[in-house]
């Protein structure tokens, strides 16, 4: 008995010591992959580092060739060898030295073709960088003259018709088989418009510029005029947010607009000038899956997520990028007609002056609505300005610009008064303070081009309201158009808007509302529409990464 107790003891001893050992053995090779994953991680965030020093250093000696300083002291000012914005790079020649990483032509590796130089070319020498970040990094930057490189760099089919450079900045961490990091940074002259915006916020008073659980599919600006650091500009919670495509949009409104191509994205990024950003519960800006192109807000981040629901190309820590000559447009400011060069005291007296206009006077028996029970009716003047509704088709078709004095409701809540709009023609309604009315204008219904055509190549309806717009308060109504309220717009139910909408301040509602950007916007708008003039904006960025996301 006390051999086969020993004997017994020695088993379960060994099968213990077997257990531990199989337990440390798997905690050790967890632990291992655990070490190695966090590694890379770190890894990869040093080289991004790296990547941004490159392209700063890039950008700065750019620079040197416009700053009108003799930076080699040669007695020469602006001389282009006056800064090396290729440095580590100068010499490689794509049409022999794109050859990949391993430095032999014809064998298709990594960075063979791509136009790039590639760590192992030739003619590649990057910098390394021992010190200052943890372990040993490289990198090296190659910059190129967007109007020269052959390429069409801003997507439009065009090619070499940009202006501006291309920085490219590459780096990687932890060895040569460690992953690189290519992004691009392009700057060039161009022409901003709040119409290259899904939504577009002003000066907001106390609260803020954008509320509301409502989803934006493309660029945001927030100016936030008035409000402090602490204050919030834009608060995205619940499931709403920002999105750089049309992935979960609504498939009937989105047939209506330019659809994107294969691979193509909406090129969106938020801006904001004054306040934070608001991230709560699932609220996020761009997704794991896409982020934004690019993010630029100078008082950071808040809410109970913060900065962790946000996926961008450029991170989180780039101010607002905008020179301050940009601000909200207003029917208030100044206007000198693009046709003429006539100046006007307020965009509003050159619009009213220079429209139609629908009032009790020009339209028996107006009140201000079209409904269903609205009999048809027609004005136009000698410019070509005209408005029609047919009450049959329950079809406006509009030509240049339309005056309606007092405020103006479209559609109705009643059974009798309920009506689907569809419109045609080019064109754009104001609704001017009137008899004691502020200019509001009220939607209820759809509000689509006829079928089969396209907002805003095919038809373009635009919405401007001196004081608030509101849309539709029944659910699931569908828009396209381009809305601008000098108040307040407000969407209170789950409306899908195609277009853009432009105010001063921006309520979403608890619905999720979704506004989805209809591309080529700024430019199929006529001319004098409020805002479409933009601004130049020298030195204009767009940050991209093109490999290591």
């Amino acid at each position: 008995m006390k051999r086969q107790s020993g004997a017994l003891l020695t088993v379960v001893v060994f099968v213990m010591l077997s257990g531990i050992l199989s337990s440390l053995t798997a905690y050790f090779m967890i632990s291992q992959a655990r070490s190695r994953a966090i590694d890379v991680y770190h890894d990869k965030n040093r080289a991004f580092s790296l990547v941004e020093v490159a392209l700063n250093e890039a950008i700065h000696q750019q620079n040197m060739r416009t700053d009108g300083i003799d930076n080699d002291a040669d007695d020469t000012i602006d001389e282009d060898d006056e800064g090396n914005p290729s440095f580590g790079t100068t010499g490689w020649d794509a049409a022999e030295d794109d050859i990949g990483k391993d430095g032999q032509a014809s064998t298709n590796d990594e960075g063979e073709g791509d136009g790039y130089p590639t760590f192992g070319e030739p003619d590649v020498v990057p910098v390394i960088s021992p010190g200052g970040i943890e372990g040993v990094g490289a990198y090296y930057a190659y910059t190129v003259d967007m109007s020269a490189d052959g390429k069409d760099n801003d997507g439009d089919g065009d090619i070499d018709e940009e202006t501006g450079f291309a920085f490219n900045g590459f780096a990687r961490q932890g060895g040569v088989t460690a992953p690189i990091i290519h992004v691009q940074i392009q700057t060039s002259s161009e022409t901003f418009n709040i119409w290259d915006n899904a939504v577009t916020a002003g000066d907001a008073g106390a609260g803020a510029a954008v509320t509301g659980n409502g989803k934006i599919y493309g660029s945001t600006l927030v100016f936030g005029d008035g409000l402090s650091a602490s204050d919030t500009a834009i608060d995205f919670s619940g499931t709403s947010g920002q999105r750089n495509n049309y992935d979960g949009g609504d498939a009937t409104l989105l047939s209506y607009l330019p659809s994107l191509a294969a691979g193509e994205d909406l090129n969106a990024v938020l801006r904001v000038k004054h306040g934070t950003v608001d991230l709560s519960g699932t609220g996020t800006v761009g997704t794991s899956a896409e982020g934004v192109d690019g993010i630029y807000v100078n008082d950071g981040y808040g809410g109970n997520q913060g900065t962790a629901n946000v996926f961008s190309d450029n991170g989180t820590t780039h101010n607002y990028d905008l020179p301050d000559s940009i601000d909200m447009p207003s029917i208030f400011d100044a206007y000198t007609d693009p046709a003429t060069g006539v100046d006007y005291a307020t965009y509003k007296d050159y619009y009213t002056t220079n429209s139609v206009t629908i009032n009790a006077a020009t339209v028996p028996g107006w009140t201000g609505t079209i409904n269903k029970q609205t009999s048809s009716f027609s004005v136009s003047d000698a410019s070509g300005n005209s408005f029609s509704w047919n009450k049959t088709a329950a079809t406006i078709t509009i030509s240049g610009r339309v005056t309606v004095d007092g405020n103006l409701t479209l559609g109705g809540t009643t059974g009798p008064t309920k009506v689907d709009f569809t419109y045609t023609g080019t064109g754009a309604l104001l609704a001017q303070s009137s008899g004691g009315d502020s200019g509001t204008v009220t939607i209820h219904g759809d509000l689509l081009p006829s079928p089969g055509t396209i907002f805003p190549t095919g038809a373009f309806l635009g919405i401007i309201a001196e004081d608030d717009i509101d849309l539709p308060a029944s659910a699931q109504k569908k828009l396209t158009g381009a809305f601008f309220a000098e108040g307040e717009i407000t969407s209170a139910k789950q409306n899908q808007v195609g277009g853009a909408i432009a105010a001063n301040s921006i309520d979403l509602g608890t619905n999720v509302p979704s506004v989805y950007f209809a591309q080529g916007l700024a430019q199929a708008m006529p001319t004098w529409f409020i805002g479409a003039d933009g601004a130049v904006v020298e030195g204009a960025e767009m940050y991209r990464i093109i490999k290591g996301e």
